[in-house]
């Protein structure tokens, strides 16, 4: 473990000349265009590299700028020399130089720097970005049970996607009243046996009528005939014995010729009918499947809202991850907070995160910009923090700041400074 023990920073934006010893906590204060912001952005750009560096570092009628960095293991010296040719307007150059006589490069700074943050910018992200961030605390189990649930929550959303394309696509099937089918050659046959029927009748009638011409004839010829009359009586019995019945009336084939010539219409009634209840049930299908889809999506949101309010993140706070951009801290939304809680809350978040010292030689350094935004109560919690997490804290803060230790800025100096403590800062410049 490491920490900053002193930082000097020269001609860098709107800073002539600062020498800083840095405590536990040491605050940089001063009134607005001071060379606070500019001296710490000296300090992180000594550390972080060449992306971060703006265009035209170099303080105005300048030729370079240099920020000298002290740990109690290196010294880091990062030089700007004014170069028109570059596209940024200035070329750098960086020299580690190792209290055990060896020298480093960048990577060293990437592996010792990798908490240098600042929690002020935590909350100007996107909602969605701040729960990316805090996510990244959860365990690997966590994220990836969460991981797993949003390939599902992809896949059945697609899902009911189609679905409702496909119920959009289909309509709502027009209301077909209902029929029944009939069959014609049903009808037909039955139209077959009434004629049949009434063609025996026929042939009862013709034999009725051929009965009484014989009988006619016959009494005729028992009149004429007196001679004959036993034979002919005997006829007669036989005759009468052999007496056709009585006819039935003739039906009609009326109705049935009706319901053929009516037939057709009432088979497309019927297929009509049944084409409307075929394009319901499907219509139930795809609406099953939509519900099925919408009440898994429902079960896996809840779920995953459940694994992510229960996540188990660095720091005191209560802390609820109620979804993809919903964050809930003390039971309240980010956008609720102050921004004195705000500041609180990620400094905390940052210092937990690695609360463990370790031997590597990393640098536990955090800093917080708007510092000015610390009420009392808040900036003594964050003093307790920084002792409970074994951090050192760099603030930055508008006015006078808030302890009697603070350092006073002006025009781009420290307030005050004497010309014998300027002049032991540029001799370590050279």
């Amino acid at each position: 473990m490491s920490k900053l023990v002193r930082a000097i920073v020269k001609n860098l934006k709107g800073v002539d000349e600062i020498d800083v010893l840095f405590g536990d906590i040491t605050e940089i204060a001063g009134e607005e265009a001071a060379g606070k912001s500019s001296f710490i952005d000296g300090v992180l750009w000594a550390f972080q590299g060449t992306r971060p560096i703006q265009d035209d570092p170099i303080r105005d009628g300048q030729m370079g700028a240099r920020t000298i960095l002290e740990t109690d293991k290196v010294v880091i010296t990062r030089e700007y020399l004014d170069d028109p040719t570059k596209p940024n307007g200035y070329r750098t150059t960086l020299k580690i130089k190792g209290k055990d006589g060896g020298t480093y490069n960048q990577s060293y700074l990437n592996e010792v720097f990798p908490n240098l943050v600042d929690p002020s910018k935590f909350f100007d992200m996107q909602p969605a970005e701040v729960v990316q961030t805090l996510l990244g605390f959860l365990s690997e189990g966590e994220r990836s049970k969460l991981a797993e649930i949003n390939t599902q929550l992809a896949k059945r959303e697609e899902e009911r996607l189609f679905c409702s394309r496909t119920l959009k696509k289909m309509g709502v099937p027009e209301k077909v009243e209902e029929a029944e089918s009939v069959s014609i050659s049903e009808l037909n046959k039955q139209r077959d046996e009434i004629l049949e029927y009434n063609a025996a009748q026929n042939r009862i009638y013709v034999l009725k009528h051929a009965y009484e011409d014989n009988v006619r004839r016959a009494e005729t010829e028992v009149e004429t005939l007196k001679k004959k009359l036993e034979i002919q009586q005997e006829y007669l019995d036989e005759l009468k014995a052999k007496k056709p019945k009585e006819p039935a009336p003739y039906r009609s084939t009326d109705e049935i010729d009706v319901q053929i010539s009516n037939a057709e219409e009432i088979n497309a009634r019927y297929a009509a009918y049944q084409n409307y209840l075929r394009h319901l049930d499907e219509r139930k299908d795809v609406e099953r499947d939509h519900e099925i889809a919408d009440e898994r999506i429902k079960e896996l949101r809840a779920e995953k809202k459940k694994i992510m309010a229960e996540a188990t993140l660095p720091g005191d706070n209560p802390v609820e991850i109620t979804g993809d951009s919903e964050v809930l801290i003390n039971g309240r939304p980010m956008d609720q907070l102050s921004t004195s809680e705000k500041i609180l809350f990620s400094a905390e978040l940052a210092m937990a995160h690695n609360s463990s010292p370790d031997d590597s030689g990393r640098i536990r350094t955090l800093v917080i910009r708007r510092g000015e935004s610390l009420g009392t109560k808040t900036y003594d919690r964050l003093c307790s923090l920084r002792e409970k997490y074994n951090y050192q804290l760099l603030i930055e803060s508008v006015g006078d700041g808030h302890s009697s230790d603070a350092i006073i800025l002006e025009e781009g100096k420290i307030k005050g400074l004497s010309k014998e403590d300027k002049k032991s800062t540029t001799n370590l410049l050279k």
